[in-house]
């Protein structure tokens, strides 16, 4: 059974082995923002995952308090170019830690917001294509009901 505790934790190997790969490796970086609404209103907190079609790095983005997004990748701005699919995940910020929790560093985050719809790069639907004239993507306008 897939739980958000390992959902998060696949997450945040992934982003890990992405930092240690690197993003850079001659591809050209290009500087790319976005926003994340669900139901019409900015999905603060999402993470997004930009995982290449091919072989290579995977970028990440995180949502600030308007749904906007900055794409980084191995701690700086940009993403290669290339097609990607992308995996959200919108852990609900109504769920806080224990206090055992953050003495631990075990706290993956409230339950998915978006009912794992989009969080794995075999789930998800959602899809970019990053040029060298991309600087904005569209909105992911994601839906609950």
């Amino acid at each position: 059974m897939t739980t958000p505790f390992h959902n998060f934790c696949s997450l945040s190997l992934i982003v890990f082995c992405a930092f240690i790969a690197g993003c850079g490796g001659g591809n050209k970086m290009v500087q790319v923002t976005g926003s994340v609404a669900v139901d019409g209103k900015p999905a603060e907190g999402a993470t997004l995952l930009f995982f290449p079609a091919g072989d290579g790095p995977v970028a990440t983005a995180s949502c600030n308090a308007e749904g906007k997004y900055k794409v980084v990748c191995d701690g700086e701005p940009g993403i290669p170019q290339g097609n990607y699919s992308v995996a959200i995940l919108w852990p609900d910020p109504s769920v806080k830690p224990t206090p055992a929790q953050k003495m631990m560093g075990n706290f993956d985050g409230g339950p998915d917001l978006l009912k794992g719809k989009y969080d794995s790069k075999q789930k998800t639907t959602l899809k970019a294509e990053i040029t060298a004239s991309t600087t904005e993507l569209k909105v992911f306008d994601l839906k609950t009901k």
